[in-house]
């Protein structure tokens, strides 16, 4: 969802940045690229470990959120190009839709029903539904499981490193549709395609199925 249907994970990074800043924290900026697609669990774990055990994590995500609201005010989060387009596409025909998404779940679906995409999924796994986060591939094996489609059959979109690898290790295709996060050259490697945005996902589907 994030970086990959709205255009989120700019948000987060700005306003992570507006509050360091406005609150003094002495947070190195790659660490905002490197949770992008952790859950929250593995988030606070991450902080604890590169700020260590004294770090107050829900303080910073406390007034991170309060910035972000106020944020978001005057820089509403858009949707990516091509989501539309894309979703009637698969709706035409009949191609089924999951989400896999690590932000947890009341966050997602305020962020889908900003754009009226709240019922646009079949089915949706969010990142308080699983235990283990991205690169892990629970999340992916969970959101496939009501569905008895081959692997073969099935293509995971994603923009994060750890997004990557967590379709990978699930055993599917991987498209790769960079934003901002840094995705690391051997991780690239894995990707069964990668395209520059979700506009031409659908030549990609008429590819993939041979027609």
């Amino acid at each position: 969802m994030d970086g990959l249907l709205i255009d989120s994970e700019n948000n987060y990074v700005d306003t992570a940045l507006i509050c360091f800043k406005k609150y003094n924290y002495n947070i190195p900026k790659q660490l905002l690229f490197d949770i992008m697609g952790s859950n929250e669990m593995q988030i606070r774990e991450m902080f604890k470990e590169r700020l260590g055990e004294d770090f107050n994590f829900d303080e910073f995500k406390q007034r991170r959120i309060e910035i972000s609201n106020e944020y978001e005010k005057t820089h509403p989060i858009a949707l990516k190009k091509g989501v539309k387009e894309l979703f009637n596409y698969l709706d035409e025909h009949n191609i089924k839709k999951t989400l896999a998404t690590s932000t947890n779940k009341d966050l997602a679906i305020k962020r889908l029903k900003a754009h009226s995409l709240e019922n646009a999924f079949e089915y949706m796994v969010t990142g308080d539904m699983i235990n283990k986060s991205k690169p892990d591939p629970q999340i992916y094996l969970k959101a496939i499981e009501p569905f008895n489609i081959n692997k073969e059959e099935i293509l995971a979109f994603e923009d994060s490193n750890n997004g990557i690898l967590s379709a990978y290790n699930a055993n599917l295709n991987v498209i790769y549709i960079p934003d901002i996060a840094i995705v690391k050259d051997e991780t690239k490697e894995k990707v069964y395609k990668t395209l520059n945005d979700l506009n031409e996902v659908i030549d990609l589907i008429r590819e993939f199925n041979n027609y």
